[in-house]
């Protein structure tokens, strides 16, 4: 047990701090990466390859509109 912080105690506990801080920081933005780059797959593939965004295989108004609006944005999530 440490009584200070001295200079064992950052040898030995600074590293942990260190590596829980940056998986902290770089985890909740893993899953928003993998979650844009699914749907920009799903996109892809309703325009048949193609960066026109009016050419779509969807035939009614509210299923393009479900696809092309993406999710909601939770403000206190992002903020958080």
């Amino acid at each position: 047990m440490y009584v200070e912080f001295d200079v064992n105690w950052y040898y030995n506990i600074g590293p942990i701090v260190i590596f829980a801080q940056s998986c902290m920081l770089v985890f909740p933005h893993i899953f928003i990466l993998f979650e844009a780059t699914g749907l920009g797959c799903i996109r892809c593939w309703d325009r048949k390859g193609s960066f026109n965004t009016k050419k779509t295989r969807k035939i009614i108004q509210d299923d393009y509109e479900h696809l092309y609006t993406g999710p909601e944005f939770v403000l206190e999530v992002r903020y958080a």
